[in-house]
C-alpha cells in the first residue's frame, strides 16, 4: 500500500512538473499575441487592404482587416482555454494564432515598403507642374546652393520695394530649408533601406531548414519581429517624407490663418476694412474651428500634406485617420470654406485696384456661413 502511495505521489509530482512549463509558455504567448494585436489595430484600420486608406471608413470589409479579426477570434479562445485551466490547447490557439500573425505581417510589411517608397518620389518630384513655386530635389540643390547666383541675389542687401527684388519672395523658403530637405531625404531613403533588408531577414528566416522540418514558435517570433522592425523604419522614412511635404508646400494652410471678414465688411472696401480690423481683435479662419490648432494640425486637415498622404500622417502617430475626420470636423464644409476665401481674396485684388471703391458687390454668395463649434454644417 505504502509503494502504491509513494508512486502515485511521484506521478503527480511529474504531472505538476510537466504542467508548469506549458502553463507558462501559454502565459507568455498571451502577452505576446495581445501586443501585437494593439500594434496592428491602427495598421489595418488605416489599411484594410494593404494598399491605401481611401475606403478606410469601410475597414471591416478589408482583406487584411478580416485577417486581423480572425487573429483576435483565435486569441480569444486560448485566453479563454487559458482561464479554464486547459493550458494545453490554449497554447494550441495561441501557437496557430501566431501563424497568421505572420502571415498578416508578411503581406503589410510589404504594402509599407511600398508605400513609403511612393511617398519619398512624391516627395522629391514636383507635385503640381502648373505651381510655378514648386520644385524638385535637383532644382532646389541647383538653384539654391551656396555657389548659385540666385541664392547670392537672395543675401544681397536691397531696398524693400518690389522694383529693386530680383527674386520671387516666395521662394524665399527653399533658401532657408534647402539643407533640412535634402537631410530629410537622405534619412527617409537610409530608413527605407533599413525597413527592406529587416523583411529580407524575417523572409530567410526558413532558409536553412530541411524539408522535413518546420518553423517554432520561437523562430516565427523572430520572424514577426523582423517585419514589425520593418514597419517601424517606414514609418520613419514616412514622417521624412512627410517633413519634406511640409518644408516644400509652406503656403498651403495660408487660408486657415487668414482673416475671415463679414459680409458688411467687405461691402466698405480695402480702407474702410482695414481701419475697422485694426480697432478690434482680428478674428482668424481657424477661430471657427475648435480641434484646428495652427502649431499642430490633425492630420485630415494639414493642406501641405497631399490628400492621399494625410493617412499616413495619423497612422505614424498611431492613430486612426478616419476617427480623427469624424470626432472632430465634418470635411464636407472644409473645401467649401477653402474655395470661398479665394473668392473673398479676388474681391479684394479687385477692390485695391480700383481705388477700394465703396460700391456694394454684385455677388455676396462667396461669403461663408459660419457654423456652431462643434455642429455639423
Amino acid at each position: 500500500m505504502k509503494r502504491i502511495l509513494i508512486l502515485f505521489t511521484i506521478l503527480f509530482a511529474l504531472s505538476n512538473v510537466q504542467g508548469e512549463p506549458v502553463q507558462s509558455k501559454a502565459n507568455m504567448k498571451r502577452v505576446e499575441l495581445i501586443g501585437y494585436l494593439r500594434t496592428l489595430e491602427p495598421m489595418v484600420k488605416n489599411y484594410p487592404n494593404g494598399k491605401d486608406g481611401k475606403d478606410s471608413k469601410k475597414y471591416k470589409e478589408g482583406k487584411l482587416y478580416k485577417q486581423y479579426e480572425q487573429i483576435k477570434r483565435k486569441v480569444q479562445e486560448g485566453i479563454l482555454y487559458f482561464y479554464e485551466g486547459g493550458y494545453a490547447n490554449s497554447y494550441r490557439r495561441f501557437v496557430d494564432a501566431q501563424t497568421n500573425t505572420e502571415k498578416l505581417l508578411e503581406e503589410l510589411s510589404q504594402s509599407y515598403i511600398e508605400r513609403s517608397e511612393n511617398m519619398l518620389k512624391s516627395a522629391v518630384e514636383v507635385l503640381d507642374e502648373k505651381n510655378k513655386l514648386d520644385r524638385d530635389l535637383m532644382d532646389i540643390s541647383i538653384e539654391f546652393s551656396r555657389t548659385s547666383k540666385y541664392r547670392k541675389s537672395l543675401i544681397e542687401n536691397r531696398q524693400p520695394a518690389v522694383s529693386n527684388r530680383h527674386y520671387d519672395p516666395k521662394l524665399y523658403h527653399y533658401y532657408v530649408s534647402k539643407k533640412t530637405i535634402e537631410d530629410s531625404l537622405a534619412m527617409g531613403y537610409k530608413s527605407l533601406g533599413q525597413a527592406k533588408k529587416a523583411r529580407v531577414k524575417g523572409l530567410k528566416v526558413e532558409q536553412h531548414l530541411e524539408k522535413h522540418q518546420v518553423l517554432k514558435p520561437e523562430m516565427r517570433k523572430y520572424r514577426i519581429e523582423r517585419y514589425l522592425a520593418s514597419i517601424t523604419k517606414c514609418k520613419d522614412a514616412k514622417a521624412a517624407a512627410l517633413n519634406v511635404f511640409r518644408l516644400k508646400y509652406p503656403y498651403e494652410n495660408a487660408f486657415i490663418h487668414a482673416n475671415s471678414p463679414k459680409e458688411d465688411e467687405i461691402a466698405k472696401g480695402v480702407t474702410d476694412l482695414n481701419d475697422e480690423l485694426q480697432k478690434k481683435p482680428r478674428k482668424y479662419a481657424y477661430d471657427n474651428y475648435p480641434y484646428l490648432n495652427k502649431k499642430k494640425l490633425p492630420a485630415p486637415f494639414d493642406q501641405r500634406i497631399p490628400n492621399k498622404y494625410r493617412v499616413d500622417y495619423a497612422d505614424n502617430q498611431g492613430q486612426v485617420y478616419t476617427d480623427l475626420v469624424d470626432e472632430q470636423l465634418d470635411l464636407k464644409y472644409y473645401p467649401k470654406q477653402k474655395e470661398n476665401f479665394k473668392e473673398i481674396q479676388e474681391k479684394y485684388k479687385s477692390k485695391a485696384k480700383d481705388g477700394g471703391s465703396s460700391s456694394q458687390p454684385s455677388d455676396t454668395s462667396a461669403t461663408p456661413d459660419t457654423p456652431e463649434p462643434g455642429t455639423n454644417p
